[in-house]
């Protein structure tokens, strides 16, 4: 992608286990980046640990596909490659389809 300081993807969201109730997300080395926490006090039900692990996870796709998306619009182009990516990211992001 050229244009990345930040941890390269894919990242995946870790199991979680016992001791641990947030979800984690880690890199395709298993190093840890982000943590979709919801404070134990917090009274904001519309927080959804796991919905924004899927979310954080797909960061490193969604960014891919806008990418992608934004060359197409700029040449006027549309291919099958491009749309499966675009396709892939969503379904990571939302937990629908196949990710």
């Amino acid at each position: 992608m050229g244009i990345s300081n930040y941890t390269p993807g894919p990242w995946a969201i870790c199991e979680v286990t016992s001791r641990r109730i947030d979800p984690l997300i880690r890199d395709q080395n298993g190093f840890t980046v982000a943590q979709a926490v919801k404070p134990a006090n917090s009274k904001a039900g519309y927080i959804n640990e796991s919905a924004n692990a899927r979310l954080i996870a797909a960061a490193p796709e969604l960014l891919e596909a806008l990418i992608e998306l934004q060359q197409m619009v700029e040449v006027g182009e549309s291919n099958a490659g491009t749309h499966e990516i675009v396709r892939a990211a969503i379904a990571k992001a939302t937990g629908i389809g196949n990710a």
